[in-house]
């Protein structure tokens, strides 16, 4: 597996990370397709004041999580093909996010082959477990490292590579609140027809905007029947609005960086070996020295 964590990446976001220029309120995020899922968990920090969230996809609403949590470990899932996407953002909100939010822990995860070629299975509405199941252990890895040491009132799955349900049968049994974005969308592509929650948890869908689902273990009954409750009351009064969410537009920089984040990917990644770990020293060195000889002129 292919690790990398923020201490040598946030050396570098203030060289081509552009400033947002809106501020990010609820109210933004909650109408925005790619954040709507602020408007559950509105109600399940109500529920569980200051909890310990695991979110798998940085986006906008980070920020809402980190303020509405006692602490928020956010890990930036990405493959090969997807790693030009990712890497942007990530740095993106290492720079324009993150820097006042100290109970918030961001770091990117880099999938190994085997899972790259799975998403990319995927995207064609095809199963990848029926070509190749090793993925999945990768997967259970990427948990049994994260979750060993840690306990978490809540993981949230929203990543930006699209096997998303192997993520949610992964999830199970390792929180007792298990929440996933875009379930309304791509079922076939995101694999959400391929969850098997355990008998031990209960399903709760918000079926507004893109869809969020959460799944509740039996035990907390009380939390279970006062979240129906309040999810229900406000999906008819959101209904009721003549409200069309937007999707926010992709982040980008300049070709020129993005070559360099593409060269240098493939030059210190050898994906084909899954034991091999990224040398981040020179990983480090070679972005530094290249991203730094350019600017907004190159644009």
């Amino acid at each position: 597996m292919k690790y990398l964590k923020l201490s040598f990446c946030y050396l570098i976001t203030f060289l081509y990370a552009e400033n947002f220029n809106e501020s990010i309120t609820f109210e933004a995020l909650s109408k925005d397709l790619a954040t709507d899922h602020v408007l559950v968990f509105d109600e399940l920090f109500k529920l569980i004041p200051m909890p310990h969230l695991l979110e798998l996809g940085c986006s906008k609403s980070s920020t809402y999580f980190a303020k509405n949590c006692k602490n928020l470990l956010t890990h930036e899932l990405t493959v090969k093909d997807r790693f030009n996407f990712a890497m942007p953002w990530f740095l993106k909100a290492n720079k324009d996010l993150k820097p006042n939010l100290l109970n918030w822990n961001l770091e990117l995860y880099i999938f190994n082959e085997s899972v790259n070629r799975a998403n990319n299975i995927a995207i064609e509405g095809k199963n990848p477990e029926l070509f190749d199941k090793q993925y999945l252990n990768e997967i259970r890895n990427f948990f049994n490292k994260i979750c060993t040491d840690n306990i978490f009132d809540i993981i949230f799955i929203d990543p930006g590579i699209h096997i998303r349900g192997d993520f949610v049968n992964e999830a199970f049994n390792r929180s007792d609140i298990i929440v996933a974005h875009d379930t309304n969308f791509n079922p076939h592509i995101y694999g959400w027809t391929k969850i098997k929650a355990p008998s031990n948890y209960t399903k709760i869908h918000f079926n507004y905007g893109s869809g969020t689902s959460i799944w509740v273990k039996n035990e907390r009954i009380e939390l279970i029947n006062e979240l129906k409750a309040k999810l229900q009351s406000k999906e008819c009064e959101l209904k009721l609005q003549p409200h069309i969410p937007t999707q926010s537009p992709q982040e980008t920089v300049n070709n020129k960086q993005t070559s360099i984040i593409k060269e240098i990917y493939e030059r210190h990644f050898t994906i084909d070996s899954s034991e091999q770990e990224v040398d981040t020293e020179k990983l480090q060195t070679s972005l530094w020295e290249q991203l730094s000889s350019t600017d907004d002129t190159s644009n």
